[in-house]
């Protein structure tokens, strides 16, 4: 099956637009109507990556969702003005014992 570049342009920016699963499906369903070699072609001509591809066709055969990787949330951004980032404040005083707030310290003092 001979694709067009523009054929080939809209599923992968198709490809692109699509998330999780989805993609996956859509990844899969594709490559089943190249036929033989599919994958590899695939992986060729859109620029898919194949681990991603197989994970899709296994989906496809058994019906099954597998589960993606969490998102990482962005960096929080740097405290300012706290408390506890005061010079004097470098420990808790409601602890008996004195242990020093040096992540909260760290994340102050950052940027």
């Amino acid at each position: 099956m001979e694709l067009t570049d523009g054929f080939k342009a809209t599923l992968a920016e198709t490809a692109r637009m699509l998330r999780g699963s989805q993609r996956r499906l859509f990844m899969a369903r594709t490559v089943q109507s190249l036929g033989a070699g599919g994958q590899r072609r695939a992986e060729t001509e859109f620029g898919w990556n194949r681990v991603t591809i197989r994970k899709g066709m296994h989906e496809l055969r058994s019906g099954i969702t597998c589960c993606d990787a969490p998102r990482h949330a962005a960096a929080p951004a740097p405290r300012r003005n706290c408390r506890v980032c005061s010079p004097t404040s470098g420990t808790s005083p409601k602890d008996s014992v004195k242990r020093t707030h040096s992540f909260a310290i760290g994340d102050c003092t950052r940027g």
